[in-house]
């Protein structure tokens, strides 16, 4: 029950960001006036943080995959919405392969990673915290924009 519920959070978060990506103007996308708040940069950094808690292991490199730092990189350098929502179903994929492979009793056990989570399931809490947080700051970038947020589900 809880894995079904976990899954289908993580569904909306990329339903969200998605819904969200279709509605940026290329403008929008690489916002040069903000360029710290701009979508590349959130949705960027969203997928890639979970990603990095999928792991189980601090080793990862945040330039890997499209050879720019989410944080530092040079706007014009983030990766395009077609290699973000690429990335999204990727992603997504392996969460729900996870979240497929996961049992109740894995996710009330001890967190085998190394960021201090007191069980399985908070690292997944947080993930979906984080996520939202990250979605709902793209809903103000949109709106601010004069346009509506990704779908909320």
């Amino acid at each position: 029950m809880v894995i079904e519920a976990i899954k289908r959070q993580f569904g909306s978060i990329w339903s969200g960001l998605r819904d969200g990506i279709s509605k940026c103007s290329e403008e929008l996308w690489r916002d040069r006036d903000n360029p710290r708040s701009a979508p590349s940069r959130l949705v960027y950094h969203t997928v890639q943080t979970v990603e990095y808690y999928l792991g189980d292991t601090r080793d990862f490199d945040w330039n890997a995959r499209f050879s720019v730092n989410w944080e530092y990189g040079n706007i014009d350098d983030l990766p395009s919405r077609e290699q973000l929502l690429a990335y999204i179903d990727e992603i997504e994929a392996a969460v729900q392969q996870r979240l497929q492979n996961a049992t109740p009793e894995q996710l009330a056990g001890p967190d085998p990673g190394p960021w201090g989570f007191q069980s399985a399931a908070e690292r997944w809490l947080y993930m979906l915290r984080h996520s939202q947080h990250h979605l709902g700051q793209m809903a103000l970038v949109l709106r601010r924009a004069g346009l509506e947020p990704g779908i909320w589900r």
